[in-house]
């Protein structure tokens, strides 16, 4: 499951994530499907004239001396939600990146099938963070078993694939959040010649994958780095690094997880992803639950997530994976798609959800969670959501 929603932003940094011990290739079953129609490679749009930032509609203003480490709760918090404004629903950059994502449609299930679409696969904790735990089974690690082999699957489909940890270790939620930057930068970093700004991305990235720690209050220990994602809402600079990746249409981000409850009747796959309305929702809560440290600097809400693509995705995946798995399925009449407030799809804005693999508390859910042979089910099955999300 999710580490604890982390307030408003949270921090990262660890060394370089070891290369994974090359695995073999899984035989995969093709799908008969006619062979399209080849088209072009996509290729990013010429940089046009930037257009100036929108400003937010209001900015909040102190009502008094703020300590941004404070652990004190903040004055007067109804006075930020109603004078935090909000940026528009639309980019503040000029449209440079674009692939055309027609490429792949219809291709056949085969070793060229995702040729030249990018997944990263993100396992849910690892090191110190167990994640859920029960009956000696733990969360962190079924999370990396089944990503490894997710991602030996979409490689046989010819996807290039990223995996922000392949080993068991502490990786912070804000390390992850800077493995999807620097990503963005490599993809459409070049796009913006002589800006200086994406140098102050990538600094910060860095920063963030080095640090690796989330902390931001120092009752809990040690203080990290959360950089620019710190706070409440969104930086006019934080809000470039959101509209760049929004325009990185072939990268997909699935950050692999398990559940746990204290009901061990809960059972079932679901899918989570932040939207707009539910980020401020949760944020807007913040400002007056928690301490200063994990809500200032208070920023205007950001409104440009591409929801629709998330609903899809994770539609796709759940349908994959209780075809093939169907007692992973929730109880007739129950949801399975969410929205929350979580650091990797508030922070990150590609086409990222979180997936909760069934419950670990649940003792037939952990006995298909834990199998290997069928984590291996599970692993190809969501690898067949992926391909049908890509390429129908």
């Amino acid at each position: 499951m999710p580490s604890p929603t982390p307030s408003p932003k949270q921090s990262p940094t660890p060394s370089p994530t070891p290369s994974p011990t090359p695995r073999p290739t899984p035989t995969l079953t093709p799908e008969p499907t006619p062979e399209p129609t080849p088209t072009p490679q996509p290729t990013p749009t010429p940089k046009p004239t930037r257009k100036p930032s929108p400003v937010p509609t209001a900015s909040p203003r102190p009502t008094g001396p703020i300590d941004p480490l404070s652990t004190e709760k903040l004055p007067n918090p109804q006075h930020y939600v109603e004078k935090r404004g909000a940026w528009p629903a639309e980019s503040s950059l000029p449209l440079v990146y674009k692939a055309d994502l027609q490429r792949w449609k219809g291709r056949p299930y085969d070793d060229n099938a995702l040729t030249g679409f990018t997944v990263v696969l993100d396992p849910g904790h690892g090191g110190k963070s167990s994640g859920a735990a029960h009956d000696g089974k733990r969360e962190k690690d079924s999370n990396l078993a089944i990503s490894l082999l997710a991602a030996d699957y979409l490689r046989a489909l010819g996807a290039d694939v990223i995996l922000t940890r392949t080993v068991d270790e502490w990786t912070s939620l804000y390390r992850r959040v800077g493995i999807s930057g620097l990503l963005t930068l490599e993809k459409a970093g070049g796009l913006f010649p002589g800006e200086t700004w994406i140098e102050d991305l990538r600094a910060d990235y860095n920063k963030m994958i080095e640090i690796n720690l989330d902390n931001v209050d120092s009752r809990l220990g040690k203080i990290g780095y959360r950089g620019l994602a710190q706070g409440i809402g969104v930086n006019e600079l934080w809000r470039r690094h959101l509209d760049l990746q929004h325009q990185i249409n072939d990268v997909i981000w699935i950050s692999v997880h398990s559940n746990g409850s204290a009901d061990t009747t809960k059972h079932g796959l679901t899918l989570f992803y932040n939207t707009a309305a539910s980020t401020l929702r949760t944020e807007n809560k913040f400002l007056s639950e928690k301490p200063i440290c994990e809500v200032w600097p208070v920023n205007p809400a950001y409104n440009f997530y591409n929801e629709a693509e998330r609903h899809r995705l994770c539609d796709n995946l759940y349908t994959a994976i209780v075809d093939a798995v169907p007692e992973l399925a929730v109880p007739a009449g129950n949801r399975y798609i969410f929205h929350g407030n979580y650091a990797f799809t508030r922070e990150i804005n590609l086409i990222a959800v979180l997936i909760e693999i069934g419950f670990l508390s649940n003792p037939d859910d952990r006995a298909i969670i834990t199998d290997p042979q069928r984590q291996k089910t599970i692993a190809e099955a969501m690898v067949r959501g992926i391909y049908n999300y890509i390429t129908r």
